[in-house]
């Protein structure tokens, strides 16, 4: 073999090649990395819905102290909500709460208004009511969005 070890090479200045630097680990990296700031989210999910109370109305039985509230939720925004909370809050004539109940409403569509009715135990005399409407598991007051009015 003169000299040279088994499974060895010679290479001569003159024909040692270069080896480019190994990129291929920073490929996916990178198209990874673009597609999520191109692609990302469509909505964040701190973005609140765009939601309206468009009608409603409130019957009031004083003799069987119930308060029986209907009315339209629509959804202004460009995405689904897929369930949402509507509480209704009596107020009394000196600003006290006289009541309060929650109900779901359910596939709200974006663009079309969804009914929801609920019946308030009243305690003591009412003089109007707030809506107000939040995502379920989350504080009425954050995302509140009320309209009050005459029973």
């Amino acid at each position: 073999m003169r000299g040279r070890a088994r499974g060895m090479r010679v290479v001569l200045p003159e024909q040692e090649r270069r080896v480019a630097p190994v990129r291929w680990p920073y490929v996916p990296a990178v198209v990874l990395a673009g597609l999520l700031l191109v692609g990302g989210c469509q909505r964040s999910a701190h973005t609140p819905p765009s939601l309206e109370f468009t009608r409603y109305r409130v019957n009031v039985d004083e003799k069987r102290g119930v308060a029986r509230v209907v009315g339209e939720i629509a959804n202004r925004g460009t995405a689904p909500v897929h369930e949402v909370e509507v509480h209704a809050t009596l107020i009394g004539t000196t600003g006290s709460e006289r009541g309060r109940n929650m109900v779901r409403v359910r596939n709200l569509q974006p663009g079309e208004p969804c009914a929801f009715a609920l019946n308030v135990t009243t305690h003591g005399p009412v003089s109007n009511v707030q809506l107000t409407w939040a995502l379920p598991g989350e504080d009425v007051d954050r995302t509140s969005q009320g309209e009050a009015g005459q029973p």
